[in-house]
């Protein structure tokens, strides 16, 4: 058993609500990946477990980040460095009590973080889709695609295939291809 200890809590915790959901808005630079993680180990500490934490941001870069950070949080609370402790007198109020069943719930955290939802907007959406395949009538492999990409790949395919051998569709090939530029095709005969 190792003697309980005091984290500092963030002064940002102390404006959220102590229940419910939390959006954090705010500009570059401002500590929105530090209140996060922070609010994720909160979380941890007051009994949910890691695969019960939704945690979205917009850019892959933000989502790998906020990851390692928040695994990296973990790991530092777990070591129990004497640097990272409130100094002795420190007000309880606005700290994490760190003793064996705060560890306790770490160290499940860390074992269990494989299913920790940190992800993108679309990396959550995506899985949403595929883990309720059957229930939404999806196919279970899907990637998001640009529509216009496909479109001009589709078009580009029927001009080869159908405009340039049948004789009906010839006539109209500069109208179709109008002002796009088309490649002209190599007629046979």
């Amino acid at each position: 058993m190792t003697a309980p200890w005091l984290y500092r809590k963030p002064a940002a915790l102390r404006e959220l609500p102590a229940a419910g959901h939390a959006v954090i808005e705010a500009s570059a630079g401002t500590g929105k990946t530090y209140t996060l993680e922070h609010l994720v180990v909160d979380l941890l500490l007051r009994g949910a477990r890691i695969g019960e934490i939704l945690v979205v941001t917009f850019t892959d870069k933000a989502a790998g980040e906020l990851r390692s950070k928040v695994r990296a949080r973990i790991e530092l609370l777990l070591a129990g460095d004497a640097r990272h402790r409130a100094p002795e007198g420190t007000d309880a109020q606005g700290c994490w009590l760190i003793d064996d069943a705060a560890g306790g719930r770490l160290e499940t955290a860390l074992r269990e973080y494989d299913s920790a939802s940190i992800n993108t907007i679309h990396a959550f959406c995506q899985r949403v889709l595929t883990e309720n395949a059957f229930a939404n009538h999806r196919l279970l492999e899907e990637e998001l695609a640009d529509g216009r990409e496909l479109f001009g790949r589709a078009f580009r395919d029927v001009m080869r295939t159908r405009l340039a051998v049948e004789e009906e569709l010839r006539t109209q090939e500069e109208t179709i291809a109008g002002p796009w530029g088309w490649p002209r095709f190599a007629r046979d005969g």
